[in-house]
């Protein structure tokens, strides 16, 4: 049997739509571009959609999505991280 009814946020499954916009061009060599790159990228997606999810790409991007998220709803808001690394946790005494 499929479920396609979500209790929780009591909403047909099946009647939203979910779009793959693909990897944001920007370059690896230039921070400062990079940066803006991603912000563009960002706040063009944010004319189409109020809900953008970003999965991947190193901890630097997070800025620039976090910026084209927060100006166009007019307030701040919060980031949801997921991280298997062991880089941003606190180091244990040997």
């Amino acid at each position: 049997m499929q479920y396609s009814y979500h209790p929780v946020h009591k909403v047909e499954i099946k009647n939203r739509n979910v779009f793959d916009a693909g990897d944001v061009p920007c370059t690896p060599y230039n921070i400062k571009n990079a940066l803006q790159s991603i912000y563009e990228y960002a706040a063009d997606l944010r004319q189409f959609t109020d809900n953008v999810i970003c999965v991947g790409g190193d901890h630097t991007i997070s800025y620039s999505l976090l910026k084209a998220a927060s100006e166009k709803i007019g307030k701040p808001v919060s980031l949801l991280h997921f991280d298997t690394h062991l880089d941003t946790g606190k180091r244990r005494p040997d």
